[in-house]
C-alpha cells in the first residue's frame, strides 16, 4: 500500500479548522465523549440556558489539538437552534499573538460584537 501524500496532507492540514457545525461535515471528527463520560459541551449549554437572561461567564481551556473550536461551534450551533444570539471570536484570526495587550483582544470582541450586530 503507497501513501498518498497529497490527500494524507488534505486530511491532516492542519490551518484547516473543521467547522463543528454538524457530524456529517466533519469527516474526521472523532466524538471523545463516550471515552469522557459526557459530553462538554452540554455543560455549557445547561448553564447558559439556566441563566438566560443573566450573563455567565464560562472557561474552556485545554491543551492544542484537543477540538476545542469544534465543541464551541457545536455550542453555538446548538444555542442558535434555541434562540440565543452567539458572536464567536477568534482572537488569533485578528491579531498577532506574539506581540498582545487586553485591550487589543477588548476591540476585537467589540468589533465583532458590533459586526454581528
Amino acid at each position: 500500500m503507497t501513501l498518498d501524500t497529497r490527500r494524507f496532507y488534505k486530511a491532516c492540514n492542519p490551518s484547516k479548522t473543521l467547522r463543528g457545525e454538524n457530524e456529517s461535515s466533519d469527516l474526521y471528527f472523532v466524538d471523545l465523549s463516550p471515552i469522557r463520560g459526557r459530553r462538554l459541551i452540554d455543560e455549557f449549554k445547561q448553564t447558559i440556558t439556566q441563566a438566560r437572561f443573566q450573563p455567565t461567564c464560562q472557561l474552556f481551556t485545554a491543551h492544542i489539538g484537543c477540538w476545542k473550536e469544534i465543541e464551541l461551534r457545536r455550542l453555538q450551533v446548538e444555542l442558535n437552534e434555541q434562540g440565543f444570539h452567539i458572536v464567536y471570536c477568534n482572537v488569533g484570526q485578528d491579531l498577532e499573538l506574539v506581540d498582545i495587550e487586553i485591550s487589543d483582544i477588548l476591540l476585537v470582541i467589540a468589533g465583532q460584537v458590533s459586526e454581528s450586530i
